[in-house]
């Protein structure tokens, strides 16, 4: 949608949903609305709502308040941090507003900036016009997720790719990527995961199972996916810093198993950098192998490696 149709389309949408006086909302039934977005986390700070009103939530809010016009509050499957992108991101919001759901997704891209991105609306709950009974669908963008999918991308070389400079971590120094692969293996299971999220994580537990873990290369393009059932504030990063320190010789192998035991973030290694990570895809049902979820995956970016422009 350019942007003269775009305003033309909000301008049309914003007139009929004034047809629902105020002295109407407060008895019209509401409506749950779910939303899929992915989005670019570069020039927010972060998913979650800021005072500063600097946030993804908040962004998302106002267009809705804009659109709708009635305050809205989101409830969102992850909180993805400052700089974390997000490929498949679920949202869940209640309304009283009749407006239909193409017509939300429609008028919020039209609102949003291009970063932000609404992929699809769908209706969670209604009520019937014949007997007034409510149709409601069970889902919690939360509770109802059986496991999450992330992937951290790296970057290889010295020459650079413009469309995915933005979503990678950049790399130049060699990077033994077996001895990595064989440090994934520390992490995969059920583990007390305090060494490894943020050491201001307000969790009240910080034992998280991970699935598994998958390595896949394109070119200088290096992709870590990540499969758990739920992940602490930074864990995928601090995972992702400690796998690169392998991969560099800075750490061997072998400390891992005490820097799990120290409970202590200060024991493992640097955060990777938050650019080169994304939520990749929120699971409502029970998936199968990481090495199939990554095989049917489509955000590998495809990347041209024709020439030898680039160095590793």
């Amino acid at each position: 949608m350019d942007i003269l149709s775009g305003v033309i389309f909000l301008d049309w949408v914003l007139h009929l949903n004034q047809s629902i006086d105020k002295d109407d909302r407060a008895t019209h039934p509401k409506r749950r609305i779910k939303l899929i977005l992915s989005y670019s986390g570069a020039g927010f700070f972060g998913w979650q709502s800021q005072s500063a009103g600097t946030g993804i939530q908040d962004l998302l809010e106002k267009c809705l308040f804009t659109i709708l016009r009635e305050k809205i509050r989101v409830t969102a499957a992850s909180r993805t941090d400052t700089g974390v992108h997000a490929d498949y991101q679920v949202v869940c919001f209640s309304t009283v507003s009749s407006l239909a759901e193409f017509k939300i997704l429609r008028a919020l891209n039209a609102l949003l900036p291009s970063t932000v991105r609404v992929r699809d609306a769908s209706l969670l709950s209604e009520f019937t016009s014949s007997t007034n009974e409510k149709k409601v669908v069970e889902f919690h963008p939360i509770f109802s997720a059986k496991s999450k999918l992330y992937v951290y991308r790296i970057w290889r070389a010295v020459g650079e790719h413009q469309q995915i400079m933005p979503y990678v971590w950049h790399m130049t120094r060699p990077l033994d990527v077996s001895s990595l692969l064989t440090a994934t293996e520390q992490f995969v299971g059920v583990h007390d995961f305090t060494s490894f999220c943020a050491a201001d994580s307000s969790a009240k537990t910080k034992t998280r199972n991970v699935i598994g873990i998958h390595i896949r290369e394109s070119g200088p393009l290096l992709e870590i996916w990540f499969h758990g059932e739920g992940f602490l504030k930074q864990m995928v990063r601090n995972i992702v810093g400690t796998l690169v320190a392998v991969g560099t010789g800075k750490l061997d192998v072998k400390s891992i198993p005490e820097i799990f035991l120290k409970f202590d973030r200060r024991a493992a290694p640097a955060t990777a950098p938050a650019q080169g990570l994304t939520l990749a895809y929120i699971f409502y049902e029970k998936p199968g192998s990481i090495e199939d979820l990554v095989k049917n995956s489509n955000c590998m970016y495809t990347v041209p490696l024709w020439g030898s422009w680039y160095d590793f």
